[in-house]
């Protein structure tokens, strides 16, 4: 596997300039996977959510919303950098920071009906925060913050989606579900988090937020797993 990756490196691998906090830190070369979304980097690669990625050759700016490792053998072959592109980044941002309301009419029945499920059951997720006494307020309330603006970026996915909307919302019930028994089982808590973000990254070409919103879910919920946990 690793001797593949560095054939892909070596034959379709592109130079990106890092940049953290408007300044470049470094240089790396990675190879683009448009059909997921991420470009695959080595490990040892200095790159962290948030950073700015730009493309030498193609001039293209991508900004990093998530970072998953492939392990093979118990050894990391190479990081997938999962990554809005600058037009969706810069619609996200506009987007954030709009305090406006949107009515939807005339949708079709499933359609409609999937997302009256998400609301439902993320509405159901914010009451389960609220009902446990294992999280203290400021995390309770950060998670529900995050539970509404997962609610509200699940609304507007197209109706060729709304499965893949379902699934988000129903992973993010099961993970806070989970983390919130009297004995959570940290490796289940573990797999959750991870299928929450895979769910997530199922609609992160249409819809990047939501993968940006379900990796602070789960960034907050590992925070929260107390160190005897099973």
């Amino acid at each position: 596997m690793r001797q593949a990756f560095d054939h892909s490196i070596q034959i379709t691998g592109e130079t990106f300039e890092i940049y953290r906090k408007d300044g470049l830190i470094s240089e790396a070369k990675g190879v683009k996977n448009s059909k997921e979304s991420y470009i695959a980097f080595y490990p040892q690669e200095n790159i962290e959510i948030g950073d700015r990625l730009k493309g030498v050759a193609s001039n293209q700016t991508f900004w990093v919303i998530d970072i998953d490792s492939q392990v093979i053998e118990d050894k990391v072959v190479k990081v997938k950098v999962y990554c809005e592109t600058d037009p969706q980044h810069n619609r996200r941002i506009t987007s954030e920071g709009q305090n406006t309301s949107h009515t939807v009419i005339n949708l079709p029945g499933n359609f409609q009906g999937a997302i009256l499920n998400v609301n439902s059951t993320l509405n159901n997720v914010n009451q389960v925060i609220d009902s446990t006494s294992h999280i203290d307020q400021p995390e309770k309330d950060q998670l529900k913050s995050l539970i509404q603006e997962l609610n509200k970026a699940l609304q507007s996915v197209p109706s060729e989606k709304a499965e893949e909307a379902e699934a988000v919302a129903e992973t993010a019930q099961t993970l806070i579900e989970t983390a919130t028994k009297d004995k959570p089982n940290k490796a289940m808590i573990k797999i959750t988090a991870e299928g929450l973000k895979q769910a997530a990254r199922n609609i992160a070409d249409i819809m990047p937020p939501v993968l940006t919103i379900a990796t602070e879910i789960t960034s907050v919920i590992y925070r929260l797993i107390p160190p005897n946990a099973g």
